[in-house]
């Protein structure tokens, strides 16, 4: 394809990218509630929504059919296909009124929140736009899905939001090799001309040299902060309203238009208000001396305590009492903590290791408590596994829970001989993978260094080790690396000297904070007075991972003073405009409790069809059936033929969202042809979401109110696509 060459196409089929519609969703994905003259939003009306004469609420039940939305008038309209209660965003300076008169006396709500998601209960007197006017018609609404409404709203003020469909900034990576930061453009049509450009990328470099200049291009109207601003950390909302997937450069990318909102906050972010620029221009490092100077660090070592451990523990203990040293005589007590998880095996099976994984320290320690408690009573097993794999998993999933300090810095270091157990394996005892726990470690805002003690009398499990270490350890923002040493079981003074390194430069970033030395990110290297270690040898290895890891980790610690942009619509491309193998916009669902909750129940019926059916082997719907039969819409009309997706026991919206599922298109014959791997494989993976979805519903910080004294039930959570069955 030439360079200049951008090739557009409807997708109304299930490819393997991470939009893949399972429906033909560029035709339902958002529909606006009404047409604009400009090109800064696409109307797509349908004709056959068109219903003359509609009345009160409760007379209305053919218009909303008719558009593939149902209101029974009492509660919350849903989506008909995906029963989604049906959701839009205001725009801005818009009103709530108390009766379909759009008077200034009958204002009810006025100039409400823009683009904050609300719930319709009814529609009335939708009409078509042509030449010459816009459509008109109204939405009855409300703040939350259980009520009560507010008003109503003119069409010509909203936009429906019909998927729950939002994005998130992904981490921008380390400074000077990261990502270019996100371009909202005022029209489509800009954005599109710049990719069909003969050279795109320099268009786009001389549109962020002019912003740097102090000019504002015409066609842009705002742009993400300089500073990473983590949805994890900072809530904010970027529902896709409209989208757009055309190949460029030999990718699949999408065009998207986004709205934008803050839960709380209002005012238009705009790149023409100088205030907010000067926010957004501001890069990391021109805070970076004032932010860290209160810097605290949080460091959890995960160990591998079998019984060939021991030589490592003794080593651990010996790095400590050296780092301790160097923390005592800087006056850093306060400002490090310090953790231990210890991890083995499977007691189920081997109950003389008397744990699988255990947190020492519930507490974070300060340097010397933690190095009396590597002193009293942590040992090495006398008692050795069934087999080379120990838990690994474990290990990491109780270091992930562990008493972080809010504001601090997080980090893990592993340290293990040998691979874990993988999902579907029977000692594999939490049902989650590399892949889910370094999710959960990204939305905790953990950062993992992983050492590697690679067994030359072990060839066989080095290579799945290694697999596994740097998955958990990939550094947040690049593309594939890894915070990794590997280093032979033999070399015992060069694990010390990686530990030493690791703390010794913790230590020493903290300490340079303290005193104002930290200006910029080339300050996070080496203290100028180290000896400089070779680069290949541990130290060297241990040097390079620990400076990868805290400049991501600060990337994060800047941005927590800096906000979303917010009141905007705009379109923008969901990659790199200088680079489009790097994803900038990371799609979510946007879910409430009652939401999770039905698809925790759900997905654990599954699971238990499942495992009815591979024990007394009976067919899957029969088992489905037997666990299931009351919830779902008739249970004697299941036959072989059908779907999972179409028997009513999982929630219908997640047929709809763009992603590949593995159970949805599950049938009787596809169930039946599986081999007993192929099915344990299956039953592991669901299990892993499962106890995923269990982790997110007890997380209380990562559940958001949209308004103010929202109920529990309301509250919302941006799940990753990743996440789902």
């Amino acid at each position: 394809m030439a360079r200049n060459e951008v090739q557009y196409r409807m997708r109304c089929r299930t490819p393997a990218a991470i939009f893949a519609a399972v429906a033909c969703l560029v035709l339902t994905f958002s529909q606006p509630a009404a047409s604009l003259a400009d090109d800064a939003m696409t109307a797509r009306y349908n004709p056959e929504a068109e219903t003359a004469g509609a009345g009160e609420i409760a007379a209305q039940a053919a218009l909303p059919t008719a558009r593939g939305i149902s209101c029974d008038g009492t509660s919350v309209c849903r989506e008909a296909a995906t029963g989604l209660p049906f959701q839009v965003l205001p725009r801005s300076f818009s009103h709530v009124y108390r009766s379909k008169s759009p008077n200034e006396a009958d204002i009810a709500v006025a100039n409400i929140r823009p683009f904050a998601p609300l719930y319709v209960f009814g529609l009335a007197a939708l009409q078509p736009p042509d030449s010459a006017a816009e459509a008109g018609g109204w939405y009855l609404v409300a703040e939350r899905e259980t009520g009560p409404a507010l008003g109503w709203m003119q069409a010509v003020d909203l936009l429906e939001w019909r998927q729950a469909l939002v994005v998130a900034y992904t981490h921008p990576g380390v400074f000077g090799e990261g990502r270019q930061r996100v371009l909202m453009f005022r029209q489509k049509s800009a954005l599109l001309a710049l990719l069909q450009s003969d050279d795109p990328a320099a268009q786009a470099i001389s549109l962020y040299r002019r912003l740097a200049g102090g000019e504002v291009p015409p066609e842009l109207i705002s742009k993400e902060p300089e500073r990473f601003v983590d949805i994890s950390r900072d809530f904010y909302l970027l529902p896709i309203v409209d989208y757009e997937q055309i190949d460029w450069e030999g990718d699949e990318v999408r065009v998207l238009q986004l709205a934008s909102a803050l839960p709380g906050k209002r005012g238009a972010d705009r790149l023409d208000d100088p205030t907010y620029r000067q926010a957004a221009m501001k890069k990391p490092e021109q805070v970076m001396e004032t932010a860290v100077r209160g810097l605290n660090i949080d460091l959890v070592f995960v160990m591998d305590m079998t019984r060939s451990m021991q030589p490592y523990i003794d080593k651990t203990r010996e790095a400590i009492r050296a780092i301790a040293n160097r923390a005592s005589e800087a006056g850093l007590e306060e400002r490090i903590r310090y953790g231990l998880v210890g991890f083995r095996d499977d007691v189920a099976l081997t109950p003389e290791l008397e744990f699988t994984s255990r947190n020492f320290t519930p507490e974070l320690l300060a340097i010397d408590a933690f190095e009396n408690l590597l002193h009293t009573g942590i040992r090495a097993s006398e008692k050795s596994s069934v087999g080379y794999a120990e838990e690994v998993f474990a290990g990491v999933d109780t270091a992930l829970g562990s008493n972080w300090r809010p504001a601090s810095l997080r980090f893990i270091v592993l340290v293990g001989d040998a691979s874990s157990h993988p999902v579907g394996h029977a000692q594999n005892t939490t049902g989650k993978d590399a892949a889910t726990l370094q999710l959960e470690a990204d939305d905790a805002q953990v950062h993992i260094m992983a050492l590697h003690l690679v067994n030359p009398a072990h060839p066989e499990d080095h290579e799945p080790a290694q697999r596994q270490y740097a998955t958990l350890s990939h550094i947040r923002g690049s593309q594939n690396e890894a915070a990794l040493v590997s280093l032979s079981t033999e070399d015992t003074g060069g694990f010390q000297a990686a530990v030493e390194e690791i703390g010794g430069s913790i230590t020493g970033i903290v300490q340079r904070a303290q005193r104002g030395q930290l200006e910029d990110f080339s300050d996070l290297g080496p203290a100028p007075d180290s000896p400089a270690p070779l680069p290949e040898d541990p130290a060297g290895q241990a040097g390079k991972a620990v400076r990868a890891v805290i400049n991501a980790a600060m990337m994060e610690y800047l941005g927590r003073d800096v906000d979303a942009p917010k009141d905007i619509l705009a379109w923008t491309l969901d990659r790199d405009l200088t680079n489009p193998s790097i994803v900038s916009l990371d799609v979510r669902v946007l879910l409430n409790r009652r939401q999770l909750n039905d698809l925790i129940l759900a997905l654990d019926r599954v699971i238990q069809a499942m495992d009815r059916a591979s024990i007394s082997n009976k067919q899957f719907f029969t088992a489905l059936q037997e666990v299931a039969g009351q919830t779902m819409k008739d249970p004697d009309a299941l036959t072989p033929n059908l779907k999972l997706s179409q028997t009513g026991l999982l929630p219908a919206y997640i047929g709809a969202l763009p992603y590949r599922s593995e159970i949805l298109h599950l049938t009787e014959a596809m169930f039946a042809s599986m081999t007993a791997e192929l099915r344990s494989d299956l039953d592991s993976r669901l299990r892993a979401k499962l106890q995923s979805y269990r982790d997110i519903s007890s997380d209380v910080d990562g559940w958001k109110s949209l308004y103010p004294g929202s109920a529990e039930l309301d509250k919302v959570y941006p799940l990753r696509l990743d996440y789902l069955p």
